[in-house]
């Protein structure tokens, strides 16, 4: 079909891929995320958020870990592109010149027992890292802390432990709050995440504020902002990015194979946006998911 015929979507917008992070550069979507052989980590690139190639491996392996590669997350900085990788439950930095790759592993991993890092770069340009830990037999938690200037070096002092599961949504399959993605929007800081086992068909989003990006957090008493429904379940592990011409809002998901298997994950993307709020912050507001022909995103 000739691109200026295609007026509407589908979800899924990619088929065997899970805990998806998209890097809007230059005009281009990446898209990086866990795949069917957790070997190694793939780039995928788009135009419009909806139709994908696969670009090749980016990452072929990292500490000599050889298994459980998820939820990678790249961000650009200083003309460099820096990943935040999971293997084998040890979170780590790799580094390249180019978005495809290929990334160079830092000689030492940072944690073990953590996975699913997050950057997240503030109005003053500080480095933050968020990352979820089960330490010390704790559940499912969100941390996080400041990047030294060198941007692979972490403050250790400023660590903190910012979210846990408190609430019922955040506890089948196991309690958990994972998949941390950080907004900013007008003096607060949104941090948004997944809670539940990701097993779950109740694997949902939500997001708790703060006036700070080590908090205290408060979250959204409306949680999830995005669950199962539409004949679609596990809708969880997220990220956000804007429309070719930048007056959409989007948010990259996925969700099980179907009502009956968790696996192969597939990839969604549905609108987002912030909605006005008299006397309280604007609210996050998801309208998905949706399994039925959505709009392509404006500017395609």
């Amino acid at each position: 079909m000739d691109k200026t015929e295609r007026h509407t979507y589908v979800n899924p917008v990619l088929d065997g891929y899970a805990d998806p992070f998209v890097l809007y550069w230059q005009g281009k979507y990446y898209l990086y995320s866990t795949s069917p052989r957790n070997t190694n980590y793939e780039v995928f690139v788009s135009d419009n958020l909806v139709d994908w190639q696969n670009a090749g491996v980016c990452l072929e392996s990292a500490w000599g870990l050889s298994r459980w590669y998820w939820a990678p997350e790249v961000m650009e900085y200083g003309g460099k592109f820096y990943m935040i990788a999971s293997v084998d439950e040890h979170l780590g930095i790799a580094v390249a010149d180019s978005p495809l790759g290929p990334f160079i592993p830092q000689p030492n991993w940072l944690f073990e027992r953590s996975i699913d890092g997050h950057w997240f770069v503030d109005t003053d340009g500080t480095v933050y890292l968020y990352y979820v830990s089960w330490r010390e037999g704790r559940p499912y938690g969100i941390y996080g802390m400041r990047m030294q200037s060198d941007i692979v070096t972490p403050d250790y002092s400023t660590e903190k432990r910012l979210l846990y599961p408190t609430e019922d949504w955040e506890k089948h399959h196991g309690e958990v709050t994972e998949g941390p993605y950080m907004v900013y929007r007008n003096g607060i800081y949104y941090l948004t995440y997944s809670g539940s086992g990701y097993t779950a068909q109740e694997y949902a989003i939500g997001y708790a504020i703060s006036d700070s990006p080590l908090g205290e957090f408060k979250k959204y008493p409306g949680n999830p902002i995005l669950k199962a429904g539409n004949g679609l379940y596990g809708t969880g592990h997220h990220s956000f990015a804007p429309s070719p011409d930048g007056s959409e809002w989007f948010i990259i998901y996925h969700v099980h194979r179907d009502e009956k298997r968790v696996q192969l994950r597939r990839v969604c993307i549905d609108r987002a946006r912030f909605v006005p709020c008299e006397g309280c912050p604007d609210r996050l507001q998801v309208l998905g998911p949706t399994s039925t022909p959505q709009p392509y995103p404006s500017g395609c």
